[in-house]
């Protein structure tokens, strides 16, 4: 058994494979595999990995009887692999010479279950070639999953090409790449990082990655929709799984949020949006509802993606991301205009508006209502909070926020506010608390 499967998908790389696979041959650890997965290339790409394939055994090669796309090839040729550890490398990137040895007996020395090490990254285009940088990775570098927080989720990223991955990882967990038209190894990357126990990060840099080739499998127009299918499926496989402990779950799910959110907010056509749900500290259901809105409006989102965002909103998952943001708004709301001398009521005392005056309590900003409105006050149980009906406080009262589901009551109310004052719908300005 090998230590190392590498696993090369390949389609059309004619002038830039005997870089990269020349690289892996190259390495100065030996004992590994080079699986080669050609995708019916129309060029010479497949002639040349024959050729390979003659003068070095430790390569495999492999041929789809179809195009098939990136993520089956990856599939494909993990089906076929028998290292204890393996990489998802591109057939068109450089990698340094010790990457296989400073990976592996990183991973060894620690009993690590994911590798990440970093890149130096170019651009290149039909006119232009430039260096991007390299990535930054943490000094410390040996972190267990709940010693891991969103920065360092974040330094994993959403490729597969800078880790070294326990093969018992992926198998155990059967986990695979999504096969969607873009930015299929995004799933895959982040149901790894879900899944491991421990990573180590070497902050080496081991591959040059070369981004904006044609001839790329992983090589596209990113769109954020398509982003948006890779975490909403990567959402639904950790949500629903019930073998997963509570504090991992939540750690992740939470990350999953920041990082939809984060290519939400950076998204030039959505900044209003963003400005009316996220900057004004909204909920992460009404983050979702304005996404929606925002999806609904869009010809290029498919209905598939619609019904992914919509059962996350449905799931309401209490997020600390979002929570936090919600929470210093709704306090700032309630107590800036308290300072103001406004009045605030809060009419209804439902079971909605119990809930929003116990959140209130808990928020310790309860102190600046002025009164619970409810018609039905005097059959209010004992050691609830009092209410009075709306005649009694009319002429006092400046802003009314109702906390009423029914629309058809929500009207009745609205009709009966005249002495001017201001009225809000509590789930149009706070969401569902």
């Amino acid at each position: 058994m090998p230590k190392i499967s590498c696993i090369m998908p390949v389609y059309n790389c004619e002038d830039t494979l005997e870089r990269s696979a020349g690289s892996i041959l190259n390495q100065t650890f030996s004992d590994y595999e080079l699986i080669l997965v050609d995708d019916c290339s129309t060029d010479g790409s497949y002639e040349t990995m024959l050729k390979m394939a003659e003068t070095d055994c430790r390569i495999k090669l492999f041929r789809m009887n179809q195009n098939s796309g990136a993520a089956n090839c990856r599939n494909y040729g993990y089906s076929k692999s028998n290292g204890e550890y393996v990489m998802f490398l591109d057939a068109d990137d450089y990698f340094f010479p010790e990457l296989f040895e400073k990976t592996y007996l990183s991973a060894v020395e620690y009993d690590a279950d994911v590798v990440v090490f970093g890149s130096e990254n170019v651009y290149v285009s039909d006119e232009y070639k430039w260096n991007k940088g390299k990535t930054n990775l943490p000094e410390r570098g040996v972190y267990k999953y709940d010693e891991m927080d969103n920065f360092q989720y974040g330094l994993c990223r959403f490729v597969p090409w800078n880790k070294l991955i326990c093969s018992k990882l992926i198998r155990n967990n059967k986990l695979y790449f999504q096969n969607v038209p873009n930015s299929n190894d995004i799933f895959f990357s982040l149901t790894v990082t879900a899944y491991a126990d421990k990573f180590v990060f070497i902050d080496d840099v081991l591959v040059r990655y070369y981004a904006g080739n044609s001839g790329s499998l992983t090589e596209s127009k990113k769109k954020r929709m398509y982003y948006m299918e890779a975490f909403c499926a990567s959402w639904k496989t950790i949500y629903y799984d019930e073998n997963m402990c509570g504090d991992r779950k939540k750690r992740i799910l939470n990350y999953l949020v920041k990082i939809i959110r984060d290519s939400f907010y950076n998204d030039a056509y959505t900044n209003t949006i963003i400005n009316q749900a996220l900057n004004t500290g909204r909920s992460d259901t009404q983050f979702w509802k304005s996404f929606m809105d925002y999806v609904q409006k869009s010809n290029t989102i498919s209905s598939y993606l619609k019904k992914e965002i919509e059962w996350i909103i449905r799931t309401d998952y209490d997020c600390d991301v979002l929570r936090e943001q919600r929470d210093k708004y709704i306090y700032g709301w309630f107590r800036d205009k308290y300072v103001k001398g406004e009045k605030i009521a809060i009419w209804g005392y439902g079971k909605r508006g119990r809930r929003i005056v116990d959140y209130l309590v808990k928020l310790d900003c309860f102190q600046y209502v002025y009164c619970i409105i409810d018609e039905n006050c005097n059959k209010m149980e004992k050691g609830q909070h009092s209410a009075k009906k709306y005649a009694d406080v009319k002429n006092d009262i400046d802003s009314v926020v109702i906390t009423i589901a029914n629309t058809d009551i929500v009207d009745d109310i609205k009709k009966q506010i005249d002495n001017n004052a201001e009225i809000y719908i509590s789930e149009n300005e706070f969401g569902y608390l």
